[in-house]
């Protein structure tokens, strides 16, 4: 059992002290369940069935503890919630490494250390949840996103590895959200690039968003009915219509591209062969299962001819 569905879950929420954090943390206390609530501002939440931590998510040991404290006050945790990150909006080649290292120090590794920390307590207890606020950039780049793109680039397929990992003990997901007014991403600013680097005025992107009017106090109520309320989580949870158009876009991309690989395996794979061989093979000789209805049959197929033997009837 991966989720302990409609019982009082203890959710641990990284980056709580603003934002979609906080706004989690607001929404499942007034839900009734406990939230630990982390950041390195100590969060401003005083229900009972809350504990406000001051948290470095860069720190392990800061972690652990906090994850000792949890226990103590509530016995369990049910649900990681990763929000803590920082934004950069920088071209690449205006970046330093040593701004690139801290912001990844941050919004990869932080997640990082806290999935790290948690594995080994949902394996045991045999259930828990995963997520993972990686943003659309997580998903599609943007310009000026080298730091940024990266990190949260990594963090998605952080997310994808943790999936396959734990799947017989734990769920995970990414939410990608989009473009969302009031948010401390928008409040950050963009940077602007200097007029006199006339290559980089007025860039293309493949985007042409058409953006909705998203309410992110409503968006995270959604999320959270999801993963209060689904066994089975998506691996990807797009948040916003921008969001969506954008992972589409970039979908039909790679389908393109996949397409235009493949006319060239022929050159250092045997691959063709192999598969004109196996169509050949399958034609003279096949066994396979299907089910109409409730009646399984097992189809054999000899030069093309199909023989159907019925194997079980449902009752």
């Amino acid at each position: 059992m991966k989720n302990k569905k409609n019982k009082t879950k203890t959710w641990f929420i990284t980056g709580a002290s603003s934002g979609v954090g906080h706004e989690f943390c607001k929404q499942l206390l007034e839900y009734g369940d406990n939230v630990v609530a982390v950041a390195r501002r100590i969060p401003d939440f005083t229900q009972e069935n809350s504990l406000c931590l001051s948290v470095d998510v860069t720190k392990p040991e800061q972690i652990k503890n906090a994850i000792e404290l949890t226990i103590k006050k509530f016995g369990s945790i049910d649900v990681l919630v990763n929000n803590a990150g920082i934004t950069a909006n920088v071209a690449c080649e205006h970046e330093t490494l040593q701004h690139l290292k801290n912001l990844m120090e941050v919004n990869y590794f932080g997640t990082f250390n806290t999935i790290n920390a948690i594995i080994p307590y949902f394996k045991e207890q045999n259930y828990g949840t995963i997520v993972n606020n990686t943003s659309m950039h997580g998903v599609s780049v943007r310009l000026w996103g080298s730091a940024y793109c990266s990190s949260k680039h990594a963090l998605e397929a952080l997310t994808g590895v943790v999936r396959l990992e734990t799947q017989k003990f734990c769920r995970a997901m990414a939410f990608e959200l989009g473009w969302f007014p009031g948010t401390e991403l928008v409040k950050s600013g963009i940077h602007k690039i200097p007029k006199q680097l006339k290559e980089y005025q007025k860039l293309k992107t493949p985007y042409n968003i058409i953006d909705d009017k998203k309410i992110i106090d409503k968006a995270v109520f959604t999320i959270i009915n999801i993963i209060k309320n689904r066994e089975e989580l998506p691996r990807h949870f797009m948040v916003g219509y921008d969001s969506i158009q954008k992972a589409t876009i970039d979908a039909k991309e790679i389908l393109k591209n996949a397409k235009f690989s493949k006319k060239y395996l022929k050159y250092y794979s045997n691959y063709s062969n192999y598969s004109f061989a196996k169509k050949v093979f399958s034609f003279l000789f096949s066994i396979r299962n299907e089910k109409n209805n409730d009646i399984k049959r097992k189809v054999i197929t000899i030069v093309g001819l199909k023989i159907k033997f019925k194997t079980s009837i449902k009752k």
